[in-house]
């Protein structure tokens, strides 16, 4: 109970996704952007109004799409053979799709530190060819002398 602390940050409810503790009957986790959010309700039942509300309110803003296999996790409740064979298929391929998804974003991470350095490497090919042309030009006498920012002309 820590609302006596106020508030703690803010979650983007439709682009989350609620995923429900496997060990804890209690306790689910909100994922949205890269942050993660640990949250126990007091009893099985709180979780399940929670990951309900947190549901409906997906579904009314627009965001709660067929895409949305975070949303199948709610057949846990049903006890037909059916619906746990759904949970149990759309789990594996709601994992299948996160492991996708952070492979994807550890090569976004690597490939925006390659454009970085190459971007560092240019600007430096750029610094020593503009240095260059002023030794060039100081040797041959074409140097501007009323250039103030130090262009070769």
């Amino acid at each position: 109970y820590d609302t006596s602390f106020g508030c703690r940050g803010s979650v983007t409810i439709g682009k989350a996704i609620v995923e429900l503790n496997e060990s804890d009957d209690c306790r689910f986790d909100i994922a949205a952007n890269e942050s993660v959010w640990y949250l126990r309700a007091e009893s099985a039942d709180e979780r399940q109004k929670w990951i309900d509300a947190l549901d409906i309110y997906k579904m009314d803003s627009g965001f709660g799409s067929q895409t949305d296999l975070r949303r199948q996790g709610s057949l846990i409740s049903l006890t037909s053979g059916k619906s746990c064979a759904s949970t149990s298929s759309s789990a594996k391929t709601s994992q299948g799709l996160r492991e996708k998804l952070t492979e994807l974003q550890t090569f976004r991470d690597i490939v925006s530190k390659q454009v970085d350095n190459l971007q560092v490497y240019f600007d430096a090919c750029t610094i020593g060819e503009h240095s260059d042309k002023a030794k060039n030009a100081d040797v041959f006498g074409s140097l501007d002398a009323s250039s103030s920012d130090g262009e070769c002309n």
